[in-house]
């Protein structure tokens, strides 16, 4: 595969280059593939009447331009390469993986014609969905477009390559695998009624003439800043992407809400698309489609339970992506905000909490409590500095804190995980090891408390 250049301005590229000199991963502010049968009939028709009745070479045909693609150079490696990396994309992914669809379904056509006069173009076809494996380097056959997690891509793999693939019911799940085989087949249905040497010209004009103006950054953030200047505010709403360069309370941020709830006796206007985008929870409840009602009803329960300060928050972090987390400085404002996240599986939420918690001063002796959290909601960043801060609270609180403090402190901790509370164990045989040497411990008498209490920690599961 050939290693194109690292750009950073326009330029335009017949599909046939693009796929021949790219390997694509799906970036993670995309949307993941909602094109329904009416978008991919509306793109195979828009062709089809560039083509003219009578032509036989797609050579004389003028240029079909199919839009901009914003990519990023930073992608995930290649895989059995030291030196590629895929493109991650950051517009453009909906008419890729359409355009993919329906060249797999011109190949399937050609395959069951049994003509072996166009063997050779379905050969060139299945070159440009999936990169070619090495059985001598022992490296993989790969798609070209690689999607967020190995399943969703290894089902894409078989509705490309497979010329009879039919996936079964439990292989559709979610909105995106629908769409991807329900698109394939109409694509199907559809060149079925083209002669082959009408789907030969088709084929043709898509690799020669179609032309799309892409635009490659150096990374996904560069991608990300000029998408987010060139999108209107519904294409970021749907894409739930940043909206901090709108203020809060935009009236056309409200006039394009599509879902209404009440909470506290006051109404709050959401956007399913950023609500899915953001949690895995209500994604599978918002894309499974029905009426506004209905997602409203499902999203007014997702939030009962909670203040309205408490949405009121994870809601500014949800619109911008966890940057207005640099606006908390009370540590206390986030605790009800990760229970949230945590509830509706939303992990950017739980970083952006994760982040800012770090570059917080906690009260010393709120610690615990703190290591408790990050260890039930997985705030990974958290969870070594709230460990050592509880070492510090174990170790030399009996300097400030009552007796009946301390024994409450370590009736918390035994609710921690097994991993967890090895951390802390390590820890304490860290502190027993340097504690004559180590200035934060001189006057605690340390080296005279730690081995009353070795027996006791010498076992994780028995050391509290």
């Amino acid at each position: 595969m050939a290693t194109a250049a690292v750009v950073t301005a326009c330029a335009a590229v017949y599909l046939k280059d693009l796929l021949t000199d790219f390997m694509f991963a799906t970036a993670s502010p995309q949307r993941q593939y909602e094109w329904t049968e009416e978008e991919a009939s509306k793109m195979l028709q828009d062709m089809m009447q560039a083509i003219p009745t009578g032509a036989t070479d797609a050579e004389e045909l003028p240029p079909f331009i199919l839009g901009p693609f914003i990519l990023a150079a930073d992608g995930p490696p290649v895989e059995g390469t030291s030196d590629q990396r895929r493109r991650h994309i950051m517009d453009g992914q909906q008419r890729l993986l359409t355009l993919c669809l329906l060249l797999a379904a011109a190949r399937c056509r050609f395959l069951a014609s049994g003509d072996s006069r166009y063997y050779g173009l379905a050969k060139q076809i299945k070159q440009l969905l999936a990169q070619n494996g090495d059985m001598v380097e022992g490296l993989p056959e790969q798609l070209r477009v690689q999607l967020a997690t190995e399943e969703d891509t290894a089902f894409l793999c078989r509705l490309l390559l497979e010329p009879d693939c039919q996936p079964g019911e439990g292989e559709l799940a979610g909105e995106a695998r629908r769409n991807l085989s329900t698109n394939l087949q109409l694509f199907r249905q559809q060149l079925d009624g083209l002669s082959l040497p009408r789907l030969q010209l088709l084929v043709h004009f898509i690799l020669s003439r179609v032309i799309v103006n892409v635009t490659t950054m150096p990374t996904i953030s560069e991608a990300l800043h000029l998408f987010l200047k060139r999108a209107s505010l519904p294409e970021l709403l749907k894409r739930g992407l940043s909206l901090q360069h709108l203020p809060d309370g935009s009236e056309e941020l409200a006039a394009t809400a599509d879902v209404i709830i009440t909470l506290d006796g006051s109404l709050l206007a959401l956007h399913s698309f950023m609500l899915a985008t953001h949690s895995r929870k209500l994604r599978q409840q918002l894309s499974a489609g029905g009426s506004a009602a209905a997602k409203a009803v499902a999203v007014q329960q997702a939030f009962e339970g909670h203040s309205l300060a408490d949405v009121r928050l994870f809601l500014r972090l949800l619109y911008s992506v966890g940057s207005a987390a640099t606006s908390v400085h009370d540590s206390s404002e986030l605790r009800g905000v990760v229970k949230l996240a945590h509830e509706l599986d939303a992990p950017a939420m739980i970083q952006a909490c994760d982040e800012r918690l770090c570059m917080m001063l906690v009260n010393r002796a709120d610690w615990v409590d703190w290591l408790l959290l990050a260890d039930r909601y997985g705030l990974e960043q958290l969870k070594p500095r709230a460990a050592k801060g509880t070492l510090w609270v174990m170790l030399q609180g009996r300097l400030w804190a009552p007796q009946e403090r301390r024994d409450e402190d370590l009736r918390k901790l035994t609710a921690l995980s097994p991993a967890t509370l090895l951390m802390l164990f390590e820890g304490l045989l860290a502190a027993a090891r340097t504690a004559n040497r180590c200035a934060m411990y001189k006057g605690t008498k340390l080296e005279e408390y730690l081995p009353s209490q070795f027996s006791a920690w010498k076992k994780p599961g028995n050391f509290l």
